[in-house]
């Protein structure tokens, strides 16, 4: 069949590049054309106000931004995401398959829907309505065939109530659901009365020889033994302070990817960011992929909460830690420096081999139905 993915494109984050990469792959190992959709979301507004209160907040944070912020800091950092977003397009046309046209505002030419055989969307924060607006686009409404979800995520743990309704309506039109983390399948069950099943995030589902045959070594590599941490969020004060230790007191040297600290580490390719958390010897991140390849690669880790003016969103991490039985790896601000590296991995591949088996399930069960041949 001819596949097409819906998932958020913007080239700004590493995970998202990579969990799209990983559930093209897996889709592919089942004989099928797999196509990325690339689009911008439908921006709806369930209030009915024509500015929001938070655009009010962006727009003058930003005016301030511009009277204070120092010209010279305001170009390094212009500069560092373009360098960003043009090593994301490059990895992204490089490695998926993207498509030959973009819808726009959620809206996709009739006949390119027609050339298509289904529709699946995920995984990432697909469903997340301060990420995505709520658009109907990321619930497949452009089309009458049967929508598929997988590995979909709401990223938080309750939908604002504005949006309940139109998602009750959406989700009631998809065939099958499977969800990321435990807290979506929560609010799949309280909106539609559901019980989707919870899939592993794309890129813990596939093998780590795929992975390592993926990797690519950077220039800026450390020849030494180092220590990475990436924050999409801030870094907790007494994380800093312990860093600071390290620094002083031990042969580890520190890189920090997404931060102008290593300005030459912003815009990495994906394949150099799996490549240097593989290589680390220990890994602090408040990220849900920082801590995915830390797990894929048995990087000792450390997760932060994350730091952020925004809804909590940490249920897909909470999930992953609990199934591997990792909880003890949450970063405290009083930590034994003889923890640092204590971290069980032997339980690992059983947990993965189990999880793998169920998305090989769950996709087998869609592909051998007859409605979608």
């Amino acid at each position: 069949m001819k596949i097409g993915i819906v998932t958020i494109i913007d080239f700004n984050n590493y995970g998202n590049r990579l969990q799209n990469y990983a559930t093209q792959e897996i889709l592919k190992s089942f004989n099928h054309e797999v196509i990325t959709i690339l689009n911008t979301p439908k921006r709806i507004n369930y209030r009915n106000n024509s500015i929001s209160f938070s655009n009010v907040i962006l727009n003058f944070l930003s005016r301030i931004r511009k009277l204070f912020f120092p010209r010279k800091v305001e170009r390094l950092i212009n500069k560092a995401n373009k360098n960003r977003f043009t090593a994301l397009s490059k990895f992204s046309r490089r490695f998926i398959n993207l498509s030959d046209f973009i819808a726009i505002e959620g809206v996709m030419p009739e006949i390119k829907i027609r050339s298509f055989d289904l529709f699946i969307t995920g995984s990432d924060q697909i469903w997340n309505p301060y990420f995505r607006f709520g658009s109907s686009f990321d619930f497949l409404d452009f089309t009458s065939k049967n929508r598929i979800s997988f590995s979909s995520s709401f990223g938080i743990d309750e939908i604002p109530i504005e949006y309940v309704e139109k998602y009750k309506f959406y989700l009631k039109n998809f065939k099958y659901i499977s969800v990321r983390e435990h807290e979506g399948a929560l609010i799949v069950k309280k909106l539609i009365n559901i019980s989707p099943i919870v899939l592993l995030d794309p890129t813990l589902l596939l093998e780590i020889e795929h992975w390592n045959n993926f990797r690519e070594e950077s220039l800026y590599k450390p020849k030494s033994a180092y220590i990475l941490t990436y924050f999409l969020g801030k870094k907790p004060k007494s994380l800093d302070l312990f860093l600071n230790k390290i620094r002083t007191n031990s042969k580890y040297k520190i890189i920090e990817l997404n931060s102008l600290n290593h300005f030459n580490l912003y815009s990495i390719s994906p394949n150099e960011f799996i490549d240097l958390i593989a290589s680390s010897s220990l890994v602090f991140t408040d990220s849900f992929h920082g801590l995915a390849f830390s797990i894929i690669f048995k990087r000792p880790f450390f997760i932060c909460n994350r730091i952020t003016d925004g809804p909590p969103m940490d249920s897909r991490i909470n999930s992953i830690l609990n199934l591997f039985k990792f909880e003890n790896r949450r970063w405290k601000d009083e930590i034994d420096p003889n923890s640092l590296f204590d971290i069980d991995f032997s339980n690992n591949q059983n947990i993965l081999a189990l999880e793998r088996r169920k998305c090989t399930e769950y996709l087998n069960e869609i592909f051998n139905n007859s409605l979608f041949k």
